[in-house]
């Protein structure tokens, strides 16, 4: 296994899937305002997917570092939880 420094002179991306299965009002903050921020969105390119298994598939042959999954009901439970 290799790691990459933290501090480089040299710029990164990481690769990552995400598959929103929310698409609710939170999902969307994580997404645009997280991921999207000004600190990462240089750092982070983004492949939006329609399934779990095309995450799997792109992280066995290697086009994504990761995956990122979004249950349905996600924003629901994040606005019930914060009352």
């Amino acid at each position: 296994m290799v790691f990459q420094p933290l501090w480089t002179s040299k710029p990164f991306t990481i690769d990552i899937a995400v598959l929103d299965n929310d698409q609710g009002e939170f999902s969307k903050i994580l997404l645009d305002e997280v991921f999207g921020s000004e600190q990462l969105k240089d750092m982070i390119k983004i492949k939006y997917v329609k399934s779990e298994e095309e995450i799997i598939q792109n992280v066995n042959e290697g086009k994504i570092a990761a995956g990122v999954i979004i249950k349905n009901g996600f924003s629901e439970a994040i606005f019930v939880q914060s009352f």
